[in-house]
């Protein structure tokens, strides 16, 4: 781990022991009663003091040991950092699931002009201070892209990118469903696009 980091896990409402496991590996557990993936990533990042604060998801599907190697990164030349899933091990039983993001993230590259190789990964690395710049409005599943696209499109942010192995989850149950969420991800980065809320390019 990293010396002296703050580790915050958010109960978003578990019916499991999560939270328990958490606090007796000495994780600071906060409760979100909202639903939703994004909900339960603003109650963290509210909570969160380190002037970097990093982002991962709690299903074992990404390799926590590799945020040394991003976070280095964001201490050095960057603000901000993706951690973008390599194709070799993003396929096999997740192949619908890889088709789905690489038509995302072609679609947010086209429409927002960005270099951003996996707009759905759920991890990502930044620096404190650029908070206030990238802070997600959403609180469903498309606060990943959400927090990537602001990044990618501020020109006052530096952008990078990290690749990672992924793995399968490795416990508990999705609540993520394909098409559906697919869709609402599409929509919703057209209308952070093009829609009265509009992302500028600055």
């Amino acid at each position: 781990g990293i010396e002296g980091a703050e580790v915050i896990v958010v109960d978003n409402d578990s019916t499991d022991d999560t939270a328990d496991v958490a606090r007796k590996a000495g994780a600071s557990v906060i409760q979100e009663a909202q639903r939703g993936y994004g909900a339960a990533v603003r109650a963290g990042l509210k909570k969160a003091t380190g002037g970097v604060i990093a982002i991962i998801d709690g299903d074992g599907q990404h390799p926590s040991f590799e945020l040394i190697h991003a976070a280095k990164l964001v201490a050095g030349d960057f603000d901000f950092v993706t951690c973008v899933r390599t194709p070799s091990r993003f396929l096999g039983s997740h192949s619908f699931r890889n088709f789905g993001n690489r038509l995302l993230t072609g679609y947010i590259r086209l429409i927002f002009n960005v270099s951003i190789g996996d707009s759905q990964s759920g991890m990502v690395v930044f620096k404190r201070e650029i908070l206030e710049k990238i802070y997600p409005a959403n609180i469903g599943f498309e606060v990943a892209q959400e927090l990537k696209i602001r990044a990618a499109t501020d020109s006052t942010i530096s952008y990078g990118e990290y690749p990672i192995k992924f793995k399968g989850r490795s416990h508990g149950f999705s609540k993520l469903k394909p098409i559906r969420n697919g869709l609402k991800n599409m929509v919703h980065a057209t209308m952070l696009r093009f829609g009265p809320k509009a992302i500028d390019r600055r």
